[in-house]
């Protein structure tokens, strides 16, 4: 039963990860209902398996730290912002703090076991709290992505048995490492991969390429800026970093908008740019990457 539901739930995460992949790359964005979905499927996917083998203590801190994750898929902030812009950020930083002492006092007085604190639980508080902790400081550009990580972590916290034989070490490393950050660091090495590759292609064949730019930035007609989900790299039209983090797909849209009219206005027919990058659908891939063949640098250094 139990390995019916393990599979039960990796099928989700990769349904799930598709259809906001789909989002992504459409919309870069992706609505808070397939996070929703994927969270609260997790979460009671996961209590089943560990009603069944985990002790009482294991399921209550399964649900306190499921709580965590799943709190960020719903705007419950909204309504008080109207009183106060810190009172959701003191309540969430006060959820943090209570997930983690009561987990760390927990393995403390009890141990990691089945009967104690069980490995999925250890494992989902860590990717929420690194995914947070990289959404705040910049490193993950959209909410969506910081989301993805937890909605995965929910649904499948420790890594499955890969599809391919791995060496020992990296498959030593594949399982201490939860699913989700083995999907986001195969989901990384995809970006450095086929991002650059892609634009340098791009820009060859238009006979573009320079050293400073070919890798990372390519021209488009200033007519198109409005419908292209890119970053505008004229100096004169950069905005500022954290506002760019901030924009809605709508915001962007309507900036982008802005700055055609603006360079339009000043006689300028191509503008050079930079692609937004619809990282959940890397990290889906890295997700399908990771069930495959475990995590990919591990493979390289294990190979070395």
């Amino acid at each position: 039963m139990s390995g019916v539901l393990a599979e039960l739930a990796l099928v989700a995460l990769l349904v799930g990860m598709l259809v906001a992949s789909v989002w992504d790359i459409l919309q870069r964005e992706v609505p808070d209902g397939c996070w929703q979905v994927m969270g609260i499927v997790g979460a009671g996917l996961g209590a089943v398996l560990l009603s069944s083998n985990s002790s009482a203590l294991g399921l209550v801190l399964w649900l306190l730290v499921v709580g965590l994750a799943v709190e960020h898929f719903f705007d419950w902030e909204t309504p008080l912002h109207r009183r106060s812009q810190l009172a959701g950020r003191w309540i969430e930083l006060s959820a943090f703090v209570a997930c983690v002492v009561a987990v760390a006092v927990a393995i403390g007085l009890y141990g990691l076991s089945a009967r104690g604190v069980p490995d999925a639980v250890v494992a989902t508080l860590a990717v929420v709290v690194i995914a947070r902790a990289l959404y705040e400081v910049g490193a993950l550009w959209g909410a969506a992505d910081a989301r993805a990580l937890m909605a995965m972590s929910v649904l499948v916290p420790l890594s499955p048995a890969t599809l391919l034989v791995l060496p020992a070490p990296a498959q030593q490393f594949a399982d201490v490492v939860p699913f989700a950050l083995n999907a986001l660091i195969n989901g990384l090495v995809l970006v450095v991969i086929a991002v650059p590759v892609t634009i340098a292609v791009l820009n060859l064949r238009r006979k573009e390429f320079s050293a400073r730019d070919g890798f990372v930035s390519y021209t488009i007609p200033v007519g198109d800026l409005a419908r292209r989900y890119v970053w505008v790299r004229e100096r004169r039209e950069r905005r500022a970093e954290t506002a760019e983090r901030a924009m809605t797909s709508q915001e962007d849209r309507q900036g982008r908008s802005v700055a055609a009219r603006e360079l339009a206005a000043r006689g300028v027919d191509r503008v050079r740019v930079t692609p937004q990058i619809p990282l959940v659908a890397f990290l889906a891939a890295g997700a399908l990457l990771a069930w495959v063949a475990g995590n990919l640098l591990a493979n390289l250094f294990a190979l070395r």
